[in-house]
């Protein structure tokens, strides 16, 4: 064992003995934040189409903030709920987070909100109270879920696998295409394994999201720039962009941002700026 097992490695053991009979099936006593938080779970499923991970994640985060309103204002946590309530949850939340886990709560948050409001259990749409962030090419859980059918050699295209279950198709480019083909020939080990990045330690398996972001930050390191995430690189494609002249929707298309809004946090002149160069620098 090169980790000793936690208490979630034994789940699936604990499972099956409840499917066999074996031990009493497991009850979660209703609480006003559970039932709240189980039908905020199922909409991201069935209306949102998100991941099972995604919604594991999404789900932690609304019992946590909608826990922290009940305590302060009992059986109207969601009735009196205000925009200032919202913003210093956030903040608390950013302090104890790094940089990009908060852009992660930013997006739970409003996800939270948002159905909340569509569900009329919110007086106001308070998902616009959240201070906007950037969607910081491709993004580490996509990079991850590359699979060896995704790439099209001929066509010079590849499929990403983007959020809600979106399937992409965008141009290979020719320095990409060759440094893949150069991973998958001197690198990759032969295995049935379909995803395209693999793990170099055993058991030999798919990538994780956050070793995507690990790579960047050591690449960081051997150029002798100063370290960031893999979200950097994302960053830089779109401010280089518009850098060269993109304009807006063309940005927003290659980075497959649903809403304009999102993109246009890209075209801040002093984060072009620095943000280009740190890229540029890292990359070479």
């Amino acid at each position: 064992w090169r980790r000793v097992p936690s208490v979630r490695s034994f789940a699936p053991l604990l499972d099956y003995l409840r499917s066999e009979g074996v031990i009493a099936p497991e009850t979660v006593p209703s609480t006003p934040v559970g039932d709240l938080v189980a039908l905020y779970t199922t909409w991201l499923v069935v209306e949102r189409g998100l991941a099972d991970p995604t919604v594991l994640r999404y789900g932690n985060s609304a019992r946590r903030f909608l826990e922290e309103r009940l305590a302060a204002d009992g059986d109207r946590f969601v009735d009196d709920l205000t925009a200032a309530a919202v913003v210093g949850f956030l903040l608390r939340e950013c302090q104890r987070v790094s940089v990009g886990a908060a852009k992660g709560r930013v997006a739970e948050l409003r996800s939270l909100l948002r159905f909340l409001y569509l569900k009329g259990l919110a007086p106001l749409p308070l998902a616009t109270a959240v201070p906007p962030v950037a969607r910081l090419g491709l993004r580490s859980a996509e990079v991850a879920r590359l699979e060896l059918d995704d790439i099209d050699w001929r066509a010079g295209e590849i499929v990403v696998r983007g959020k809600a279950r979106r399937r992409d198709r965008l141009p290979l480019p020719n320095e990409v295409g060759e440094a893949l083909s150069d991973y998958l020939c001197k690198a990759r080990p032969s295995t049935p394994i379909r995803q395209v990045f693999l793990a170099c330690k055993a058991p030999r398996r798919a990538i994780r999201p956050d070793l995507v972001s690990d790579v960047t930050r050591r690449a960081c390191e051997r150029a002798g720039v100063a370290r960031v995430g893999a979200h950097r690189l994302r960053h830089g494609l779109a401010t280089e962009m518009l850098r060269r002249g993109a304009t807006l929707v063309e940005v927003s298309q290659v980075l497959r941002h649903r809403d304009l809004a999102t993109t246009a946090v890209y075209a801040n002149p002093q984060e072009l700026h620095q943000t280009g160069e740190k890229v540029q620098v890292a990359c070479s």
